[in-house]
């Protein structure tokens, strides 16, 4: 008796899901679907990359970014197969112009420094990989999108490309100043220190070699450190 039950629910179930799937592959332009997870994709392997640097762009916007573009371009693509008319690629050129103001927008100057520029080439790569995938160009995509990462994480293991954030103040007690540098890693520069003759606390004053958001959890770190009683961000001159 519980077998039989068992293969009519089967049944039910797999007839159900046959009626699903008959019903989306009827859907106009589902064919077209494919050309969004690919963008989909590709944003969510350029973002894991920038994530793994501790970059302040990640998964999600990258993601957002290349499936937006893909959508917005499959659109032009299908407007010219249903009218016969149009040029789909000014969508594409439209979403180059805006995307600029997004790129702009990571890019930040300090004094002699700028900060960012990477982060949005990365984003003109997620732009111009959901392009190609919104007309359909799965294979240059995907090739293209694996040669930059490679090529990038590459280049990043052979040239050191980190930038000094800002200065941080370290205020500690009954600590040795190089004992203080080494958990600011290699490259850091030490800009000074100074130890109060009544407190008898040591203020050093460090410049870390490494990106905003690593600095934000070696904050973090330092703070949760029994020797250190203050670590914060030295105010910019």
């Amino acid at each position: 008796m519980d077998s039989v039950l068992l293969s009519v629910i089967a049944n039910t179930f797999t007839d159900s899901l046959n009626d699903v799937m008959t019903w989306v592959m009827a859907l106009p332009h589902i064919e077209f679907v494919p050309r969004v997870l690919v963008g989909l994709l590709l944003g969510f392997f350029i973002g894991l990359e920038r994530r793994s640097r501790h970059k302040a762009v990640g998964v999600r916007t990258y993601m957002v970014i290349a499936g937006s573009a893909a959508l917005i371009t499959m659109c032009g693509d299908i407007v010219l197969a249903n009218r016969a008319t149009g040029d789909p690629t000014r969508l594409a050129g439209q979403i180059m112009s805006g995307i600029g103001m997004i790129g702009a927008g990571v890019i930040l100057k300090k004094s002699f420094n700028s900060t960012g520029v990477t982060t949005a080439a990365f984003i003109l790569l997620a732009v111009g990989a959901g392009i190609g995938a919104g007309f359909g160009i799965y294979a240059a995509s995907i090739i293209c999108t694996l040669i930059v990462l490679v090529s990038t994480i590459g280049a990043g293991r052979i040239f050191n490309s980190k930038e000094y954030s800002q200065p941080v103040t370290v205020v500690c007690r009954d600590a040795d100043p190089e004992d203080i540098m080494k958990l600011f890693g290699k490259g850091a520069i030490l800009g000074g220190f100074k130890k109060n003759p009544t407190t008898g606390l040591l203020t050093l004053v460090i410049q870390p070699q490494m990106s905003p958001m690593e600095c934000e959890h070696l904050l973090q770190r330092l703070i949760a450190n029994d020797q250190i009683t203050e670590a914060t961000l030295k105010d910019a001159d």
